[in-house]
């Protein structure tokens, strides 16, 4: 006994010891079709520290219940990359690299009902790692994981859901979930992009944001009370560096994407939670507490480190064109112009069939192709391992099945990865666990590479809503009843949505105790008023009504008449004109006083205004793409709401207007723009014009970014840049490219002969009226430049100036001004040198350098046979050809890379050879 004691005692204080290589973890329940409940327990600990123990692990709780979690096994969660997969194996702390070790309880019987603050669970530990940089005194700082359980009230019912007894447990949800192990690891200067990839088994909406990591042995219902001690510039919510060379992370409340820069390597203390929200009730969350890790990378190298990028993978979705249900693709785009989300609205029998291209480019530094790793995660994806089992999945099947379309049927393939995703819709998608109208389902499309010695990767989340074929229940003009000589009055509007054929009204009376009952059933769909003549007409009296299909399929209940009142709206342009009745109510007249509105998934309200004596009011303020719903009140009593609607802001920004594009004295294109007067205007895209006549995006504007001109990150110097700017507002609506009006450059070539120069230019064509050139011209020796000067004014795009034989260099630009503008616009600067050289030397020039490819060898010798060879800079010729005396056009192919290379122009007779740098853009 004594033996056994002090083995116990070991592993409780090794636990403890340990406790500075652990990294966090969360908590996550599951409701069992037994009406029990089961929770797992999830920890993560440091690769390199001492293991985790094995002993089961107990949660605290306020359920009146004892909880012990078992534990059930261990894997490694470590990057892998192209020079050989990681494992834990020789990790040391501090890199992110981490063991999961799961416990899990057994079934648990939970009685009674939540109270309004919830039933949590907890477990408790010390210590976090002292490496952690955000926190104050990390390694005296514990950990405190944590879960809540809220109550829930169906629709229709005044009283919240009990979990039963212990002769008949009844549970009613099971908690948010994560689909896939934690990455947390990244390089700093990089933008990272990692996501939880929250999934809820019972359909329920989810809502992501960050929480506080706790430092403490109990639970509060202050969570910063809780709250581990920040370093002075870090906060929950802003828990990652935010300098001005560091992005700070952000975390997208629908998708659940964390973004981020980190110009400071690090361990991050954060903790994210998921909120799970059924009909508009808080009813579940989950805490992730576990640190990000920025590090100073130092990647491989190799032979092709200098050509080796650090980028992800890019990952494009689109409908499959062969199916002929008309289904759309609706996008959700971040601040950058990342599309982050697509949404897709099917009904029964439709097919969904999705292509998915993943690409990168990029090579290893060993010179091999970058191995892109696809994969689908989501409820009612398949869980086959080749995603192939349409009858094997968390949800009803059929499920969804994922298609390799790869060489060998592989999901991981180098360069480029191609799939195809397929799932037809059923009646059983309707409804999931006996839950009506839940009925939208998430997947998450990743493509991630095997860069070393982080991996990169690219998210994009799917939500298909189902379209039911349940009738919708009536419109409540009035909620608060109305007492008549026949009866307690209900009104209603008959609902034109009647499911696949009417059936009929069932009308739900509620009396004093909460309890419901059919009332009665009105058949003639038009019927739009009901007297009942029963109740007590001295009391409360509530109500709500279902419509049902002739099939039998009832909608759900309408909100409550008799102690609310309903507003109703209609919009148009952005513009909610709201209505609502002022109410009758047994105890007198009842006037609506305060407006306020609030996003569906949130329970926080915003005050619009106060309209006392109003019935009528226009709400022009906007929410993006999210379900909204309103409230008035009259003094806390007889108060009405609207039924949640979907709001989305599909108004683009005004078209944008370029003033002009011009060449500075750096050879850098900059341009000049009328900004949006639009507030909502968050960023603005620039186009380029390609060989092909698309416009291509190729750079970006903030819109605090008040410069103008402005200079672009696009090169002016090979060939004239037609550009075209558009807006971006904060719904990731774009402004018209149609009627957006484009801009091209001037661009100069010059020519040069023996005894002068022929410089040529494209013709100004952005602005009306009379466009005159004004050529500039300069000519020096050494290396001091000398004073442009006005050589002509003219109409025409040529000119030929005579060569002064005292002079070594030559420069000049062309400047365009149109009678009908006050802008005018300049060419890039071309230079050109002749410089004696000594007789033992070979005399040639190169125009131009830089050039795309395609550049003019001018030989000036007159005697011997002379050879022209391209070789890149590790010594290997890429081209050669024979050299006549004059002009030698010279092609190199296209499949070329940009850099820097070496032409040796070599005199085949005497073998002397002369070198120069030659650049390709």
């Amino acid at each position: 006994m004594f033996k056994k004691f002090l083995l116990a005692l070991f592993f409780l204080l090794s636990f403890n010891v340990d406790a500075t290589h652990l990294l966090g973890g969360e908590i996550v329940w599951k409701c069992k079709p037994n009406g029990k409940y089961q929770f797992t327990l999830v920890l993560y600990r440091e690769c390199g520290g001492i293991t985790l123990p094995t002993s089961a692990q107990s949660l605290a709780t306020n359920a009146g219940v004892s909880i012990s979690c078992a534990f059930i096994s261990t894997t490694d969660v470590v990057p892998s990359c192209y020079t050989g997969t990681t494992t834990c194996a020789g990790a040391t702390s501090g890199t992110g690299k981490m063991q999961k070790y799961v416990y899990r309880s057994g079934d648990i019987t939970l009685t009674g009902t939540p109270p309004a603050s919830g039933w949590y669970f907890t477990w408790s530990s010390c210590c976090r790692p002292s490496s952690i940089t955000n926190v104050v005194s990390p390694g005296g700082a514990s950990y405190l994981l944590r879960a809540i359980m809220y109550p829930y009230t169906p629709p229709g019912a005044t009283s919240a859901l009990s979990a039963g007894t212990a002769a008949n447990p009844t549970c009613f949800d099971s908690s948010p979930n994560f689909l896939e192990d934690p990455q947390v690891i990244s390089c700093t200067g990089v933008d990272a992009v990692y996501n939880n990839l929250g999934y809820d088994p019972d359909l329920d909406s989810l809502h992501y944001n960050w929480s506080y990591p706790w430092d403490a042995s109990s639970y509060s219902a202050n969570p910063s009370s809780n709250s581990v001690n920040f370093v002075s510039g870090y906060t929950y919510n802003s828990p990652l560096p935010s300098g001005s060379s560091s992005t700070p992370a952000t975390i997208d409340g629908e998708t659940g994407e964390i973004s981020f820069n980190s110009s400071v390597a690090g361990s991050w203390a954060t903790c994210v939670v998921i909120e799970e929200w059924r009909n508009g009730q808080l009813i579940g969350a989950v805490y992730r507490d576990l640190p990000i890790f920025t590090l100073s990378c130092s990647p491989p190298t190799g032979l092709c480190s200098s050509f080796s990028v650090s980028s992800p993978p890019s990952l494009d979705i689109s409908l499959d064109s062969s199916l002929m249900n008309q289904l759309v693709l609706v996008p959700v785009v971040n601040s950058a112009g990342d599309t982050t989300q697509y949404s897709l609205n099917a009904s029964i029998g439709d097919s969904i069939k999705l292509n998915i291209t993943s690409f990168d480019p990029s090579v290893h530094p060993n010179c091999t192709s970058q191995d892109i790793q696809f994969r689908v995660n989501g409820g009612n994806m398949s869980s086959a391992a080749n995603y192939g089992n349409a009858n094997s999945c968390l949800f009803n099947p059929p499920c969804a099945t994922l298609t390799s379309l790869n060489p060998g049927g592989v999901f991981t393939y180098p360069g480029i990865n191609s799939t195809q995703f397929k799932w037809i819709i059923d009646t059983a998608h309707l409804s999931y666990g006996g839950l009506a109208a839940l009925n939208s389902y998430e997947f998450y499309f990743i493509a991630s590479d095997d860069e070393c010695p982080i991996n990169r990767l690219r998210t994009i989340k799917l939500v298909v809503n189902v379209q039911t074929d349940l009738p919708s229940p009536p419109s409540i003009s009035n909620h608060c009843t109305r007492n008549t000589n026949s009866g307690i009055l209900l009104e209603w509007t008959p609902n034109i949505d009647t499911g696949s054929a009417w059936g009929y009204y069932l009308i739900h009376h509620y009396d004093t105790a909460g309890f419901a009952s059919i009332l009665d059933t009105v058949y003639p769909w038009n019927t739009s008023t009901y007297y009942d003549a029963i109740s007590d007409t001295n009391v409360v009296n509530q109500y709500t009504i279902q419509s049902v299909s002739a099939l039998g399929l009832a909608s759900s209940h309408s909100t409550i008449i008799g102690k609310e009142i309903q507003v109703n709206y209609s919009s148009q342009g952005g513009i909610k004109n709201l209505t609502w009745s002022l109410s009758n109510m047994s105890s007198g007249n009842v006037l609506p006083s305060i407006l306020r509105k609030r996003l569906y998934s949130t329970a926080n309200w915003t005050t619009l205004d106060s309209v006392t004596g109003l019935n009528q009011y226009i709400d022009s303020s906007s929410f993006c793409s999210s379900n909204v719903q309103y409230e008035v009140s009259s003094n806390g009593n007889c108060y009405a709401r609207s039924l949640p609607f979907f709001e989305s802001d599909n108004t683009p920004p005004d078209a944008i207007n370029i003033n002009y594009a011009t060449v500075n004295s750096q050879n850098t294109l900059e341009v000049d723009f009328t900004r949006s007067s639009q507030s909502d205007v968050t960023f603005y895209r620039v186009y380029e014009l390609d060989t092909n006549s698309f416009y291509q995006l190729q750079d970006s504007i903030a819109v605090n970014n008040t410069q103008n001109p402005i200079q672009l990150s696009i090169n002016p110097l090979a060939s004239s840049k037609r550009i075209l700017i558009t807006a971006i507002d904060s719904c990731g609506n774009q402004s018209s490219v149609i009627n957006s009006n484009s801009f091209e450059t001037l661009h100069l070539k010059i020519e040069p002969n023996d005894s002068s120069f022929i410089l040529t230019w494209n013709n100004q064509i952005n602005d009306q009226g009379t466009v005159l050139y004004s050529i500039f011209w300069q000519e020096y020796n050494g290396s001091t430049s000398g004073n442009y000067n006005l050589k002509a004014n003219q109409l025409d795009t040529s000119i030929i100036l005579a060569r002064d034989l005292d002079f070594e260099n030559y420069c000049g630009y062309v400047q365009s001004k149109s009678s009908s503008s006050q802008y005018y616009s300049e060419s890039n600067k071309v230079c050109i040198s002749f410089v004696d050289i000594p007789e033992n030397d070979i005399e040639f020039s190169i125009r131009p350098n830089p050039s795309n490819g395609v550049f003019t060898i001018d030989l000036i010798e007159i005697e011997g046979r002379y050879q022209a060879e391209v070789l890149d800079m590790l010594g290997q010729s890429i081209y050669k050809r024979e050299l006549s005396n004059g002009e030698n056009i010279i092609r190199l192919s296209k499949s070329i890379t940009s850099g820097s290379y070496m032409l040796k122009v070599t005199n085949k007779q005497s073998g002397l050879s002369e070198n120069r740098v030659l650049i390709v853009q």
